[in-house]
């Protein structure tokens, strides 16, 4: 005997219903976690390579995103311009945070070699001096 189950237009709409009613449970789920989020990620991070190695393997990345082409940029287009303007003014003070850090890093800099004429391929040497210095900070972190 089949199981028999809810036709998906009226599950859709329960979920759609409950879930969206739900922002003081995520609330509180955010501010009172059963366990530090940091600690359990940094647990599982075999777990996590293995999956990836996992998703390499079977080539479920290709997969996934064969699956639905053009989703990103229907969603981003709908739902992410409306909230990018809020998660611009959330993530300043993030922001300013890590900005200042690259511009500490930058301004530690002195550059060995003189700035040459545009185009000039000496003006490289400036270029990777920089990125070389940016870059071990990043490592460094």
């Amino acid at each position: 005997m089949a199981i028999v189950v809810k036709d998906p237009a009226s599950v859709t709409k329960k979920w759609q219903t409950n879930a969206g009613a739900a922002s003081a449970f995520y609330a509180s789920g955010v501010q009172n976690p059963r366990r530090d989020q940091t600690a359990a990620a940094v647990a599982a991070a075999s777990t996590w390579a293995s999956g990836v190695q996992m998703a390499a393997a079977n080539n479920t990345f290709v997969k996934g995103l064969q699956r639905n082409p053009g989703k990103w940029q229907a969603r981003a287009g709908s739902v992410g311009v409306q909230r990018y303007p809020g998660g611009i003014t959330a993530g300043a003070p993030n922001y300013q945070t890590e900005i200042t850090a690259v511009l500490n890093v930058i301004s530690n800099i002195t550059l060995t070699q003189a700035r040459m004429p545009r185009g000039d391929p000496a003006n490289w040497a400036r270029s990777q001096q920089v990125g070389q210095a940016l870059h071990a900070w990043r490592l460094s972190r």
